[in-house]
């Protein structure tokens, strides 16, 4: 907690700055989060996709990462287990999970406190809590409410050159608890949240504008596109001059629809602790409803081609979740058995819509690149205007798993851990296709964009059923009092799915993921125990790995054959010698790999052999907090963390102009506080070298030439834009 607190953490994205093997990324909207460990995780952008790194909060399974970007309010502990989990509790996955504990009720006194904080792009954050015995040592409660408000990171630039701010903040989240704990033996904790967030978010940066102003290479075949939408105002009244030489440093979007995006996130749940003559049973219930409703501007430019309305698309999440254990000890064994049951509906409504410039964009583009087909076609594209995709998606998932896990100590300095679990997961899913204004007899556009393909309308079906074994076995032997190795395999699961976009070949299933993990590794203690340092070498295979990626029209699910991520780890906490200094800190090498099948597509065709999206080689990461008394009854804080991530593809295509080179990133914080800890000032800094950085990169809608010379070659783009 108390790393958390110096290191300014209030959501899972902020986790990464002292957590080296963790990637935490957003992408097109604030839902869109993915979580990797060792080079691993699953994209954010398709609902339909379940998340390789899960996220628990007090125990509770956060259905996709989006989900927990919230504000966590007072955190306890956060716990990052890499490799495949499962046997331990809750829902299964295949690359590692996040578990989040918050602070719980206080039965012995009470306590009421708050902060404020102010900062740059006039942000603000006031949260209060309390908490105390309503009956003393026995039924205790705890509120937490906090607000958080930043104005946006970027410029937007319309059509007429107006601007104003975008990809702001702001968020109220309320959680209460209560505790009964009537003996030692029992004790009850029902937690109940809501959070609501209302923001503008999100607009799009060009990450490359030499791109769009005639560079060539690679992929690129010319900047007609670019030229056409600058030529209907899309850059604003200054054409692609506007892009500047870097549209990256200066933070500069375009728009012209509104961006508005709401997401209200509420749940209950209730972990019941019960020591029986048999061992100790825990029982956790939840019920989860998240809902996120979303405006877009599509095209991510100041022409009116393609946009999202607020209100009328988005998706949403309702999950009742079931877990049962059963932990005690007999003889030389600790053994743990347990069971889960979940149960998730999913809706997602996808409304496309085209806008008043459709038409005259394909003409300016008709004309830009000398195409006389794209001049032919442009015609009738203006009579869709208002026309697009009114999709609707449900799928219902049922999920149960028996799992088991047991240590069994074979003496004073040697033990084995054996573990299994038996998942069973059925999907239903259920969508209605809709093309409003299609083109009459113009099937090759409808190939092209699949919001213009009325072939797709209709309501259809599938199922799946799937039934899999995974589980853990491991050995660990004390080498010394201070010194432990320790060899492990684990088998992960992650269960296959649904795409929840349009897909031309009807088939909108993707199989399940599974992973071999093995690692060899040393926990040690020195210096009386002020010095742990942990290594650890990995291996871990992957089969069917799911990549959800954007052709620059639509999402679609790749099942990539194979993927490997091996490497070697390194952590590190030391309390100094020196009063009040401690550090903190990590390193990681993962090289994450697709295999040599790992071209599922034409437009993969620069997986096989390639490092994953988002997967640095090296990472590091260093925390140094320095307290000291000041005066006579205060206490000086100095904190300073660091995060070094070496280069890397932000494109889940991997081309080459979306590569992020390496950065370093500096977070500081000085305060001073009353001795008792009841009051404290501190100033704080992030990201201090001021360092300009991409997270996601991706190809920016009609901004490349999709009818191609020949229908062999994959897509070629000529612009990227930044996330």
């Amino acid at each position: 907690a108390e790393l958390v607190r110096e290191s300014g953490i209030r959501d899972i994205h902020d986790l990464a700055n002292v957590a080296p093997s963790l990637q935490f990324n957003v992408s097109e909207n604030e839902t869109s989060a993915t979580a990797r460990i060792r080079g691993v995780g699953t994209q954010g952008s398709n609902p339909g996709l379940e998340s390789a790194v899960g996220v628990f909060v007090d125990g509770v399974y956060r259905a996709r990462n989006g989900g927990a970007l919230t504000d966590l309010g007072e955190i306890a502990q956060i716990e990052v287990a890499r490799g495949p989990q499962g046997t331990l509790f809750g829902r299964n996955t295949s690359a590692g999970l996040i578990s989040v504990a918050t602070a719980g009720p206080d039965l012995g006194g009470f306590v009421i406190g708050g902060d404020a904080t102010v900062g740059a792009f006039g942000e603000q954050r006031l949260s209060v809590y309390a908490s105390g015995p309503m009956v003393r040592d026995q039924l205790g409660f705890r509120v937490f409410a906090a607000n958080s408000r930043r104005d946006g990171l970027n410029d937007v630039i319309d059509a007429a050159g107006a601007v104003s701010d975008a990809n702001d903040r702001n968020l109220t989240t309320v959680r209460g608890q209560m505790l009964w704990a009537p003996s030692r033996d029992l004790d009850l904790r029902v937690i109940a949240d809501f959070t609501e967030r209302d923001e503008t978010c999100c607009s799009g940066v060009f990450y490359d504008p030499a791109v769009v102003n005639g560079a060539t290479g690679e992929g690129y075949i010319n900047s007609a596109p670019a030229q056409a939408i600058a030529a209907i105002g899309g850059f604003g009244p200054a054409g692609t001059a506007a892009l500047g030489p870097s549209g990256f440093s200066d933070r500069t979007a375009f728009g012209n629809r509104a961006m508005d995006q709401q997401v209200t996130d509420s749940g209950v749940s209730a972990e019941l602790n019960w020591q029986t003559g048999l061992g100790l049973l825990t029982l956790v219930s939840a019920y989860r409803d998240w809902e996120f409703e979303q405006g877009q501007d599509s095209d991510f430019t100041a022409a009116d081609l393609l946009y999202r309305s607020p209100g009328d698309g988005g998706f949403a999440f309702q999950f009742f979740s079931q877990e049962a254990r059963l932990t005690g000890r007999t003889g030389a064994l600790d053994w743990l058995f347990g069971a889960y049951y979940i149960n998730e509906q999913l809706d997602r409504n996808d409304t496309l819509r085209t806008g008043t410039q459709y038409g005259d964009y394909v003409a300016a583009l008709g004309a830009a690149s000398g195409n006389a087909a794209i001049s032919f076609v442009a015609p009738l594209l203006a009579s869709t205007e208002g026309g697009g995709q009114r999709d609707r998606y449900r799928q219902n998932g049922d999920s149960f798993a028996l799992f088991t896990h047991n240590i069994w100590s074979l003496n004073d300095r040697t033990d084995v851990t054996f573990g299994a679990r038996f998942t069973q997961e059925n999907k239903d899913f259920r969508q209605t296709i809709l093309t409003v204004n299609p083109i009459p007899a113009m099937p090759v556009i409808g190939s092209i964009f699949p919001w213009h393909n009325p072939s797709l309308d209709g309501t259809s079906s599938q199922t799946r059923e799937e039934n899999e074994w995974s589980g853990t076995l491991a050995a660990r032997h004390e080498l010394s009092a201070n010194v432990a190795t320790y060899l492990s395999y684990a088998r992960g699961y992650k269960g296959g799915g649904f795409n929840l976009d349009r897909d031309f070949d009807g088939d909108n299933a993707f199989q399940a993921e599974t992973v071999d993990a093995w690692e060899l590794g040393f926990k040690t203690t020195w210096m009386d125990g002020n010095l742990l340092l942990n290594a650890a070498l990995f291996d871990e295979q992957f089969d069917h790995y799911q990549l959800n990626t954007f052709n620059g029209v639509s999402f679609f699910v790749a099942s990539i054959p194979s993927v490997n991520s091996h490497g070697a780890e390194l952590d590190m906490i030391w309390r100094t010698p020196v009063e009040g200094l401690r550090m903190q800190g990590g390193l990681a090498y993962a090289d994450a790999q697709y295999g040599d099948d790992a071209a599922a597509t034409p437009a993969l065709f620069r997986l096989p052999g390639s490092r994953l999206t988002n997967a640095p080689l090296w990472t590091v990461t260093n925390a140094i907090s320095y307290e000291w008394p000041m005066f006579d009854a205060m206490t000086g804080l100095a904190h300073l963390d660091f995060r070094y991530v070496s280069d890397q593809n932000t494109s889940s295509n991997l081309h080459p102009a979306k590569e992020q080179p390496a950065y370093v990133l500096l977070n500081g914080r000085f305060g001073i506080s009353s001795q008792d800890e009841r009051y404290s000032l501190e100033l704080w800094g992030r990201n201090l070298l001021d360092e300009d950085y991409a997270q996601i990169m991706f190809d920016a809608p009609l901004q490349f030439l999709t009818i191609q010379p020949d229908a062999s070659l994959p897509p070629l783009v000529n612009v990227s834009g930044l996330r």
